[in-house]
């Protein structure tokens, strides 16, 4: 079994900042799987997440208009992070004949990639729900991988 880190990045302009976001997981499936089942998850979320930001040009969209400029300043960054990392993928996503597909291709295979890690997931799940002040000792929430990334296919949010 492997332990993995999934780590992305990514502002959120309406929460007002930038938040480091890192999601820990064991799984089932060899490390060298894991480690690039992680990488592509954290691509096809940044690619995910950019096409559905207005482009950064068109400043007159109620988007980046009701948007703090500070908030702006980061989402614009993360932006030109992003560019700068996948710089086919983004001319893809411009593209004006083919962009939506590729978002679609994007967004499928940041789904299936999900899909994938919550299926094998062999995380211990009993210290949360200890802590969680609903749970109860005499029935036990038995967490069921699958079962898991069945109620969560697709998910899609960035």
């Amino acid at each position: 079994m492997s332990e993995s880190k999934i780590h992305m990045s990514y502002p959120i302009p309406s929460a007002g900042g930038c938040p480091e976001r890192e999601i820990q997981y064991k799984t089932c499936l060899p490390e060298e799987v894991d480690k690039a089942i992680g990488e592509k998850i954290s691509k096809y979320f940044d690619l995910v997440w950019y096409a559905r930001k207005p482009p950064s040009w068109d400043t007159e969209t109620d988007y980046w208009k009701n948007s703090k400029p500070e908030n702006r300043k980061k989402c614009y960054d993360e932006c030109s992070k992003i560019e700068e990392l996948y710089p086919e993928e983004v001319d893809e996503l411009r593209c004006p004949t083919s962009g939506n597909w590729h978002h679609g291709f994007n967004s499928g295979c940041l789904a299936a990639f999900r899909y994938i890690i919550d299926a094998c997931d062999r995380s211990d799940y009993s210290i949360m729900y200890e802590e969680d002040p609903f749970f109860d000792p005499e029935n036990p929430v038995e967490h069921d991988p699958l079962k898991h990334a069945e109620e969560n296919f697709p998910q899609l949010d960035t």
